[in-house]
């Protein structure tokens, strides 16, 4: 079961797949202190 991130809660590490067959690890890959995140599915 996951929970729901809240203000100020520390943002998980994930490891995702980029559209360039790299890997971006969060939030470890951020540049600075601040950062965000799109998610997009695609159209069909």
């Amino acid at each position: 079961m996951t929970v729901n991130l809240s203000s100020g809660s520390v943002f998980p590490k994930i490891k995702l797949k980029t559209v360039n067959s790299g890997d971006l690890i969060l939030p470890n890959d951020f540049k600075s202190k601040y950062g965000m995140i799109l998610f997009y599915r695609g159209g069909w």
